[in-house]
C-alpha cells in the first residue's frame, strides 16, 4: 500500500468525517466512527511506511560514498 495508500485512506476518512459532521446521514455516530477508524489505519500505514524508509536509510550512511570498483 505504501505512503500513498496510507494517504488517500486518511484522506478519505477525513471525507466521511466530513460528511457525517454535516449531518448528511441519519446514521451519524456510527458513520463518524467508522470513519475515525479509516483516519486512524490510513495515519498508521504511513507513518509506519515512512518510518521503515528513514530508518532503512540511515542504517547504511556509507551505501552512498561507496566508491564504484575499478575496472
Amino acid at each position: 500500500m505504501g505512503p500513498v495508500g496510507g494517504f488517500l485512506l486518511t484522506l478519505s476518512g477525513i471525507g466521511l468525517l466530513l460528511w457525517g459532521f454535516l449531518g448528511r446521514t441519519s446514521t451519524g455516530p456510527s458513520l463518524i466512527y467508522q470513519a475515525a477508524k479509516v483516519v486512524a489505519v490510513g495515519l498508521v500505514i504511513t507513518g509506519t511506511t515512512l518510518m521503515a524508509r528513514r530508518r532503512g536509510s540511515s542504517r547504511r550512511p556509507d551505501a552512498e560514498t561507496e566508491s564504484a570498483p575499478r575496472s
